[in-house]
């Protein structure tokens, strides 16, 4: 699983350690950084590592009519966005050139100003320029890799804060207890009454950087 934190970020916020002896272990902070950065692309709508997927890609005609060839003389789709994005790159991307009913035939189409199309990163877009594709069901399919190549610093720090109060509702739930006055997270010992305070600072500040970030994405979609 992606993790974009690790137990050494998340031991940093909570001013202790963690190791294979602890509590909770190095391995289960792991765990729980994975899940909260499933959450994150969950949250985000995307992904903040790199990834590689596949899709096929209908084709219309001009006016949307038809997925088998349209009238004569019309043109044919000519964009297209692909599910994910941003999109860093295109492994390959080919074109059905058999007939309805018969065998698959493809062949591959080639990117760039000297080839059929290219590729508007960004907005996850696919523009032919030329020997615009035929129109049909799955006529086309593409391999593409999509999303950052490195994780934001931002998104970083918003797993380690997420993580962390996960980590103190761990520990509280399996320590709440009449009377109880201390615990240990790692090798550190807290107050347990500063608990449940400690934890929503840590999910709240977590969920303001997530919502910066959120900001941000509007708008560079506008």
């Amino acid at each position: 699983m992606v993790r974009y934190t690790t137990s050494t970020s998340v031991a940093t916020i909570l001013g202790t350690s963690f190791s294979s002896s602890t509590d909770p272990t190095n391995a289960e902070v792991n765990t729980i950084a994975s899940f909260v950065s499933a959450y994150i692309d969950q949250l985000t709508g995307r992904i903040w590592t790199t990834a590689t997927t596949s899709e096929y890609l209908d084709v219309w005609d001009a006016d949307r009519e038809s997925l088998y060839g349209g009238r004569p003389g019309t043109d044919v789709q000519d964009a297209f966005f692909l599910k994910k994005s941003p999109v860093t790159g295109i492994d390959a991307l080919r074109e059905n050139l058999g007939s309805l009913g018969s065998a698959p035939s493809w062949v591959s189409r080639a990117s760039g100003i000297g080839g059929d199309y290219l590729l508007y990163g960004q907005e996850g877009m696919v523009k032919f320029h030329k020997s615009q594709p035929n129109a049909g069901r799955n006529r086309l399919w593409v391999s593409y890799t999509h999303g950052v190549a490195t994780t934001p610093d931002d998104i970083a720090y918003a797993a380690a804060l997420l993580a962390a109060a996960e980590v103190i509702t761990m520990i509280k739930r399996g320590s709440d207890q009449e009377g109880l006055k201390s615990v240990s997270i790692g090798d550190a010992t807290y107050d347990f009454g500063d608990l449940e305070t400690q934890r929503d600072r840590l999910q709240k500040r977590g969920e303001n950087v997530l919502a910066a970030r959120g900001r941000r994405l509007y708008m560079e979609a506008l």
